[in-house]
């Protein structure tokens, strides 16, 4: 992904978690980010591919917990280990840690 694209991303994700801070306290509560992240059912294969790789710093296919802090530090949400320990739990369904592309699809998709 070039860096002009993975900036507009960044700056689109950013906008769209700051209008899901319902509480405007400037940070999302796990309710908050779930909602964030179903809320869009419209959301393309390839804008879930760019939001995926967006919290994958490292580029290995899965977001580990390091990576989810890092990302949304980055996009100015400081979250608490037990927070983000919840939202990785949440998604994690093979429950090794860590959340692959397929686990952040069935997370994304409405229930």
């Amino acid at each position: 992904m070039n860096q002009a694209g993975h900036d507009a991303t960044e700056e689109m994700v950013k906008n769209m978690l700051k209008s899901h801070d319902k509480d405007e306290n400037g940070v999302l509560s796990i309710d908050e980010f779930e909602a964030f992240l179903k809320k869009d059912n419209s959301v393309n294969y390839a804008e879930l591919r760019e939001a995926f790789d967006l919290f994958d710093i490292n580029g290995n296919g899965y977001i580990s917990k390091d990576e989810l802090i890092q990302a949304m530090k980055k996009m100015g949400e400081n979250l608490s280990d037990k927070e983000i320990g919840t939202m990785i739990r949440k998604a994690d369904i093979n429950k090794d840690g860590q959340v692959s592309f397929e686990e952040f699809k069935r997370m994304m998709a409405p229930k």
